[in-house]
């Protein structure tokens, strides 16, 4: 169980970065638009 933990914990963690480049990436499209 200790070891499924662990990965949850990794896997929780990518989706938090995931989530955070979408994110940027998303106001870096919205900028570009807006400067258009």
């Amino acid at each position: 169980n200790k070891g499924n933990s662990a990965a949850g914990t990794r896997v929780r963690k990518g989706m938090q970065d995931l989530k955070n480049l979408a994110q940027a990436i998303r106001l870096e499209v919205q900028d570009t638009k807006n400067k258009a």
